[in-house]
């Protein structure tokens, strides 16, 4: 009677969970990344279970110093994946680039350092370029409707618009 109890609330847990999977990308490689439950492998791929009553509808990921908000994730959803997501980073400029801007200009960025070593410079306000690239089933996508708060580092997209991969 026990197995049967288990093996029904397994069967029943399994039919209540949705699914959310993908891989984050960086400058063509696959990222660390670090989200809500735990769920990611070093190269960037991760998978979300998530109640389907509706009780979380939003989730945030972090990859590398900028955080990726999906919001408003429907009721109804059972499986989405979302297949490579290619983020954009913030604008960044090398060390030349930046002893020719102004010094109003050069209030715009931060140094970016690796250890001791100075590489360069990134924009704390824009990003290098102005879309999300999807790519599922062999075919690219840029998406371009989303928002990025440069105080928080959040992107933040709509889960409509990344379910062209389905």
């Amino acid at each position: 009677m026990k197995f049967l109890f288990t093996l029904i609330f397994c069967g029943l847990s399994y039919l209540t969970t949705a699914q959310i999977s993908g891989q984050f990308y960086t400058d063509g490689f696959g990222v660390p990344v670090i989200d809500p439950f735990g769920n990611v492998d070093f190269d960037g791929n991760f998978s979300v279970n998530l109640p389907t009553d509706n009780s979380v509808r939003e989730l945030i990921f972090e990859v590398y110093n900028i955080k990726f908000k999906i919001v408003n994730i429907p009721k109804d959803l059972y499986k989405i994946n979302l297949g490579i997501i290619e983020l954009p980073g913030r604008k960044s400029i090398d060390l030349r680039q930046y002893e020719l801007l102004s010094a109003e200009q050069k209030n715009d960025y931060y140094p970016v350092y690796h250890y001791a070593n100075l590489l360069g410079y990134e924009h704390k306000a824009l990003l290098d370029k102005d879309y999300i690239l999807l790519t599922c089933n062999g075919v690219q996508k840029q998406i371009k409707e989303f928002s990025f708060d440069w105080k928080t580092n959040m992107i933040t997209i709509y889960a409509n618009k990344l379910t062209f991969c389905n």
